[in-house]
């Protein structure tokens, strides 16, 4: 079961089906467009930010079957510790590489990283990320 945490933010992908929780167990939100008429967001990744201060930033990934992150740029140092094993499809520029996670290993990588991550798991896939900030 998901957990839908106080300061999480919520990444999600437009669907123009109506339906409640699918067999994944996320259930899908309607969110008010600006024309106010109502579209079917089905919550994708979650992320939920446990600590945030000056010398460290950690957040919890939790990426449902099919998700991913979007695009973004690291702008700190960052350590990641997936909680879940599995492989991560990751697409860098015009280059599109393979990830394999083992639950509880570590891995660095430099501030200036951008890439969108993608689960094509059948199962959820979740990590922690450490940033370094100082």
């Amino acid at each position: 079961m998901i957990q839908i945490f106080p300061e999480s933010i919520v990444l999600g992908l437009a669907r123009g089906v109506e339906s409640g929780p699918d067999d994944s167990g996320y259930s899908p939100a309607l969110l008010d467009s600006a024309e106010s008429s109502r579209i079917e967001v089905r919550m994708l990744e979650e992320t939920d930010r446990q600590i945030d201060n000056p010398r460290t930033r950690v957040t919890r990934h939790r990426l449902a079957p099919g998700a991913h992150t979007g695009f973004h740029r690291h702008e700190f140092d960052y350590v990641v510790v997936p909680i879940s094993g599995g492989r991560m499809r990751i697409v860098e520029g015009t280059q599109e590489v393979y990830a394999d996670l083992s639950s509880g290993i570590a891995y660095f990588r430099p501030a200036g990283v951008e890439h969108d991550v993608f689960n094509d798991l059948d199962r959820e896939l979740v990590f922690v990320e450490v940033e370094l900030i100082s």
